[in-house]
């Protein structure tokens, strides 16, 4: 897959970093977890044994199933696009931050949902509708933020803190560190198919970022003990 589209609109674009570093956070301990950013699809995520994940990230106003489903110039719908790639036992996800409410309304919550924790599944008349064996594998989610950077790193805070990190003063630097970590994998260019690596990130890059972080919080911490002037402390 030789797809270089991510390394040009990758480039100050925030909602699409958002989404997959809220997947690293809430999932960077699972077994063998990695994501790939910008191969087959707006990013990928292999855990375990077999779980292969292909995910599309919209951040539109407002999103239908209708628009899910409508070619333009040619090219294949989101869906269409979205389920082309792996196999039977691949899961689909399409990330957005609104959604028609009465296609939500239609659709099966799903409170269990591995990768976010919720998502919905869409109901058999809508699977009918989208004409795809796969369909029953593809799930929408529905972000509680937009494209907004300042509201996603705050929303991004709260997740870490629910994941037991500490965020007391130095949250940002995670951020900061994951969305660069994500557009350098991202503006890697595939000439062949043997690339693809350029674009992985490991369980074992993103535990160093996190693990920094908190080092540097527990250092605050004893720091503040010796009660050294401010100016001294950000000499040390």
């Amino acid at each position: 897959m030789t797809d270089n589209g991510g390394a040009i609109a990758q480039k100050g674009f925030n909602y699409q970093n958002a989404v997959i570093s809220l997947v690293a956070i809430r999932n960077y301990k699972k077994p063998r977890f990695e994501i790939y950013v910008e191969a087959d699809d707006d990013f990928e995520v292999l855990y375990g044994t077999d779980y292969h994940a292909y995910i599309q990230v919209k951040g539109y106003k407002s999103l239908s199933l209708k628009k899910l489903l409508t070619s333009t110039k040619g090219k294949p719908s989101i869906i269409e696009k979205s389920l082309s790639s792996g196999d039977e036992l691949s899961q689909y996800k399409i990330v957005v931050y609104k959604f028609t409410e009465k296609d939500l309304k239609e659709m099966d919550e799903n409170f269990s949902e591995e990768l976010f924790g919720k998502g919905y599944m869409f109901s058999e008349n809508q699977m009918q509708q989208i004409e795809n064996l796969r369909s029953n594998k593809l799930s929408l989610i529905l972000t509680d933020f937009k494209t907004e950077s300042d509201a996603a790193s705050k929303y991004l805070v709260g997740e870490m803190h629910a994941q037991g990190i500490s965020v007391d003063k130095k949250a940002n630097l995670i951020t900061n560190e994951l969305f660069k970590l994500i557009s350098q994998k991202a503006e890697r260019e595939i000439q062949c198919d043997s690339d693809r690596q350029l674009k992985r990130i490991s369980a074992a890059e993103l535990t160093p970022i996190i693990q920094k972080v908190t080092s540097l919080e527990i250092f605050d911490v004893v720091l503040s003990k010796f009660e050294f002037t401010e100016i001294r402390n950000k000499k040390i």
